[in-house]
């Protein structure tokens, strides 16, 4: 299927190149890139310059087995007076560690919200975490979160997962 829809289309959108090892080689003439975006303004007009600091620590995103359970585990304990908060699906085959992960006192989770209610939690911490795990599908994302932790004013701290990312 996927073959087949990269023989049957005029171009290939990618928004960085880490993704072009994802395409077969006699497609990627079809290549053109269209960088990563964010909505500046919807996330921007939510900063006041009075935050209040309810998590210090947050992650927006799927949590899936990418997501290194282990390294925010550790993260808990060392940094044990600052809240951490994890909002987004869970896959179903991550559940129990991410439940005990939330054994964690300083951990706390919050289901999936609405795009446009993102800038009200992102403001309101002081660092946003990607915690992903070095494998065959992230070695090659752009996660668009980092430049919504940036819109909202807050730095991203990511593990090494895409070398493409040090550009």
């Amino acid at each position: 299927y996927f073959n087949k829809l990269n023989q049957i289309a005029d171009r290939i959108v990618l928004p960085h190149m880490s993704y072009r090892d994802f395409i077969p080689t006699i497609f990627r003439d079809k290549i053109i890139y269209i960088p990563n975006g964010v909505d500046f303004q919807l996330f921007r007009r939510n900063i006041v310059q009075n935050r209040q600091i309810k998590h210090e620590i947050i992650y927006v995103g799927a949590i899936d087995t990418w997501f290194d359970f282990e390294l925010v585990s550790q993260l808990a304990l060392k940094l044990s007076n600052n809240k951490i908060l994890l909002i987004g699906p869970v896959n179903v085959l991550v559940e129990h560690q991410l439940n005990q992960l939330l054994k964690n006192i300083n951990v706390d989770y919050h289901t999936a919200v609405n795009h446009d209610e993102l800038p009200q939690f992102l403001m309101n911490s002081i660092v946003g975490i990607i915690p992903f795990k070095s494998t065959p599908l992230t070695n090659s994302v752009l996660p668009n979160k980092m430049f919504e932790y940036a819109s909202c004013g807050i730095p991203s701290v990511l593990t090494n997962f895409n070398l493409s990312l040090s550009e």
